[in-house]
C-alpha cells in the first residue's frame, strides 16, 4: 500500500505521483493542522463530516 494522497507512477514503479482524487482532502488536513488543530481534532472534524478514512476509501475503490 502506498501513502494516502499518492499513487504509483505507471511509467516508473519507484516514483509516486499526487493522486488528484484525494489531493483536496490532503490539502484540507494540512490547512486544519496549520490552524492549530491536532490529530485528534482533525480526526473528529473529518468523522463528523463523514469523510471516509484511507482504509475505507481503498475498500470502496475495490468494490
Amino acid at each position: 500500500m502506498h501513502h494516502f494522497g499518492y499513487k504509483k507512477d505507471k511509467e516508473n514503479k519507484n516514483h509516486l505521483i499526487i493522486d488528484e482524487s484525494t489531493a483536496p482532502l490532503i490539502r484540507r488536513i494540512f490547512d486544519l493542522y496549520l490552524l492549530g488543530n491536532g490529530i485528534d481534532k482533525i480526526s473528529k472534524i473529518l468523522n463528523k463530516e463523514e469523510i471516509p478514512s484511507p482504509r475505507e476509501t481503498s475498500k470502496i475503490k475495490k468494490i
